[in-house]
């Protein structure tokens, strides 16, 4: 069933099961989307602030137009409309928490297995910082800035 035929009150049951999901996802810290958030803040994304988060979408053959669609009116920018493999990668702005990550996360399953296809995190991209590239120093070893 399309989400354009769902009803408002079967929509709104979903959105409420995938907040209680995504606030579950983030008081339990073992959770996929707790661990992710504190990797990406411990590789310097600041918690709670906006951030580019990029998803790897799979398909058995070429994406069909109608996920394609369906991907960029959820508010996902699809990178690489064109590709002639049934993979693209979407990205999503969100503020970078758990609960973003899961109800993000959950939004993409839901489409792409209308369309028998399936998703994976990948990552966040670069940071927008005055900062520019960070500085990673090891022990005995001297890293330079990219």
């Amino acid at each position: 069933m399309s989400s354009a035929s769902k009803s408002s009150f079967a929509r709104g049951m979903t959105l409420f099961a995938d907040c209680i999901a995504a606030t579950s996802a983030s008081l339990w810290p073992w959770s996929a989307a707790s661990v992710e958030a504190r990797r990406l803040a411990h590789d310097g994304y600041a918690p709670g602030t906006p951030a580019d988060i990029y998803y790897l979408v799979s398909f058995d053959d070429v994406a069909p137009d109608a996920a394609l669609s369906a991907l960029r009116s959820a508010g996902f920018l699809v990178r690489d409309s064109a590709a002639q493999s049934g993979f693209l990668t979407v990205r999503a702005r969100i503020r970078l928490s758990a609960f973003a990550l899961t109800i993000a996360g959950t939004r993409l399953d839901r489409i792409a297995e209308q369309f028998d296809g399936f998703t994976t995190l990948i990552g966040a991209g670069t940071m927008a910082s005055s900062e520019g590239a960070r500085v990673a120093a090891r022990a005995g070893q001297s890293v330079a800035a990219m």
